[in-house]
């Protein structure tokens, strides 16, 4: 009996619910009104970054355009100011401009004021980029004509504060951009964030470095474009690329909203969890440094890159000095960009799916570079003697293959597993710090050896350095960086994130 009166008080409920619906629908037309929706069709609204299936586009291009950006004071700095420097100066000087690129390895000093100090109807991101952004335009425009000149003239220490002070400004874009990314993505497709990083610098390093040197060199644009003179001086590029940076932003300061997906889409109580003090984001940083997998994974981005330094900085200038048509080289550079790219979307591809950084296509990457860069020197030493003689066409194929393989193993392969992976287990309310101490710490691996490098190669030779830093980066893969793999791989995703209690409480 009580089971009958269960059933028969749940069929009135199940009534009831019905004649609601009905009543509710019957006060809806039948047939929509075609000019309603006509309107709703053409109804002008504000470019939004929160529209899920067709903002995500918007939202990658904007990465790109803004990773493209942080790229060029990049290409400039790493690439095409020592290569034009490198015939007029020594091993030494070169050293000491490579200390501009301290900055972009030092970032995490001042990401936590990055993270914490904004203006609150601007955005906490635009309200770096912005003003940074307008800061390095404005720089390229007035100081083109005085660069060109001190280039001219070999004046290494005015260069070196030039780029110091682009690359101080680029890292601190970097810092806001990199925090904008894993909320303007979400955790959903975080991995893309890598891919976009990848894209972005490679296009802005590659306009920088590999296209200004094309255009700016004489016998390459006689050959190819039909010119009698070089297209594009040093002063009128960075004119270009100023203007643009000019111009983006002003697009970017009017008519971009800074609202993501994920902190809509957060608890109310989430948003309490980010630093609102500097104080606080100090506070935050100096919990996660002392996180014991974090401490870990610092010590293995620092000392994964450093077999490669002699390679990745002193190779193609030695190129150079025994021979190789520079514009051959820069020639080479723009059929290898297609080649970077491809490689940069399907190694995203797989880093997105992959479970850990030993799970991923780092390992592969590492060996390819490791043996490419055992090989080169060799290859340099044996096949270009010092001198200015005419060259077989076979070997400008082999030194195509080789540098489109290094790259595919240094861009492709270990920086987009390594981008993705710190990307996945950065807690998005600190995004700025966490990812800048990350990105801080794979950046010091590719640059603190540089110097000392140099020095080496100064002293001993460039093929007795190229040579022994593989060897040692072997050992040291074996003794602590494989290791190192299988410990990161074993740690659970809680631990990667600070823990509420950990948080600084709001002052």
């Amino acid at each position: 009996m009580a089971a009958n009166r269960r059933r028969g008080a749940s069929k009135k409920r199940d009534l009831v619910d019905c004649l609601e619906n009905d009543e509710q629908t019957s006060n809806k037309p039948l047939v929509p009104d075609s000019r309603a929706k006509v309107r709703r069709r053409f109804r002008l609204r504000p470019w939004s970054l929160t529209d899920w299936r067709s903002g995500l586009y918007a939202r990658v291009l904007l990465l790109i355009v803004l990773y493209l950006l942080q790229g060029v004071p990049m290409g400039l700095t790493f690439g095409s100011l020592p290569f034009l420097l490198q015939t007029r100066s020594s091993y030494a000087k070169l050293g000491v401009f490579s200390s501009a690129s301290y900055p972009y390895s030092l970032k995490l000093l001042w990401s936590p004021v990055v993270d914490a100090v904004y203006v609150a109807r601007i955005g906490r991101r635009k309200s770096w980029i912005v003003p940074v952004q307008l800061i390095i335009g404005l720089t390229m425009v007035f100081l083109a004509g005085s660069v060109e000149q001190w280039v001219d003239s070999a004046r290494v220490i005015p260069i070196t504060l030039f780029c110091f002070g682009l690359v101080f400004l680029a890292a601190t874009q970097d810092i806001a951009v990199d925090g904008w990314a894993l909320t303007l993505l979400g955790d959903a497709q975080s991995g893309y964030a890598s891919t976009c990083q990848s894209l972005g610098l490679s296009l802005g390093y590659f306009s920088s470095f590999t296209v200004f040197l094309a255009l700016n060199n004489a016998e390459f644009c006689s050959r190819w474009l039909h010119q009698p003179a070089a297209v594009v001086s040093l002063a009128s590029f960075l004119r270009i690329m100023g203007s643009s940076f000019l111009a983006f932003t002003f697009i970017l300061a009017f008519f971009v909203k800074e609202n993501d997906i994920t902190n809509q889409r957060a608890n109310p109580g989430d948003r309490e969890r980010a630093p609102t003090t500097v104080v606080a984001a100090y506070r935050a940083l100096w919990c996660i440094v002392k996180k014991r997998p974090i401490q870990r994974l610092v010590l293995f981005l620092v000392l994964s890159k450093f077999p490669f330094s002699a390679h990745d900085h002193i190779s193609s200038l030695q190129l150079v000095r025994r021979g190789f048509p520079r514009q051959q080289l820069a020639f080479m550079a723009v059929l290898q960009w297609p080649f970077d790219m491809i490689g940069a979307i399907v190694a995203g591809r797989y880093a997105r799916s992959s479970r850990s950084l030993r799970d991923s296509l780092w390992q592969l990457g590492f060996f390819l570079r490791l043996l490419l860069a055992i090989f080169t020197p060799m290859f340099i030493h044996l096949m270009f003697p010092y001198g200015n003689g005419a060259l077989p066409a076979w070997l400008f194929v082999l030194v195509f293959i080789i540098s489109v393989l290094y790259q595919l193993a240094s861009d492709g392969l270990m920086f987009v597993s390594t981008s993705s992976f710190c990307a996945r287990i950065s807690d998005k309310h600190f995004g700025g710090t966490y990812l800048t101490l990350l990105n801080t710490a794979s950046n010091l691996g590719g640059t603190w050896a540089t110097p000392l490098v140099f020095a080496a190669a100064h002293r001993f030779g460039y093929i007795g350095v190229a040579l022994c830093l593989p060897l040692v980066g072997l050992i040291v893969f074996f003794m602590l960086l494989r290791p190192t793999l299988i410990y990161l791989e074993r740690v659970p995703a809680s631990e990667w994130l600070l823990a509420t209690e950990q948080i600084p409480s709001k002052e």
